[in-house]
């Protein structure tokens, strides 16, 4: 199973814009999808539906046990599933973030993505390179990095290189 982070430093660079049209066009190719919304804002349901933050998520599977078959949504597309946030508490943010910071949470999500059958996960991470952003990147086998065309784009992308090429060092 191929995992792949849609991640960048900066926010507004087009990360779940990307995501959904990468998940839908696997999908359409055949490839058995799983499109994970891992940005506690929730981007990826807002941007499909105005019901999504009510939907059960990756949250509930990896805080509440939520059986992983009970949080992926079915979509029109038979080979394209979801996974939304989830319904963070706003007060449980920022302990949430912190807890999938070194990946570890995220291993039985992945193992049971791949004993799914799915072929790829693509994930929708939040800007930056803390929290659920770092933990996806330490698990991941892939790592798509949007970027604008301007001066600071160049230097974020850099520390993402640096910081990519420091876990693959920890990896080894």
């Amino acid at each position: 199973m191929i995992t792949l982070a849609i991640s960048s430093l900066k926010g507004g660079v087009g990360k779940t814009t990307c995501a959904i049209n990468l998940a839908f066009s696997f999908a359409k190719r055949g490839w058995k999808t799983l499109l994970v919304d891992a940005d506690p804002q929730g981007s990826v349901g807002l941007s499909l539906s105005p019901s999504a933050q009510t939907y059960t998520g990756l949250y509930e599977i990896l805080h509440s046990g939520v059986p992983f078959d009970q949080a992926v949504l079915k979509t029109k597309i038979d080979t394209l599933s979801i996974v939304m946030a989830g319904k963070i508490p706003t007060n449980e943010i920022s302990k949430w973030c912190s807890s999938l910071q070194d990946g570890e949470r995220l291993a039985p999500f992945f193992k049971t993505a791949a004993e799914t059958g799915y072929d790829l996960v693509i994930l929708d991470t939040p800007s930056g390179l803390h929290g659920p952003t770092e933990g996806i990147l330490r698990r991941c086998s892939h790592v798509l990095v949007p970027q604008q065309c301007e001066p600071l784009a160049l230097r974020s992308l850099m520390l993402t290189v640096d910081f990519l090429n420091q876990l693959q060092t920890e990896n080894e």
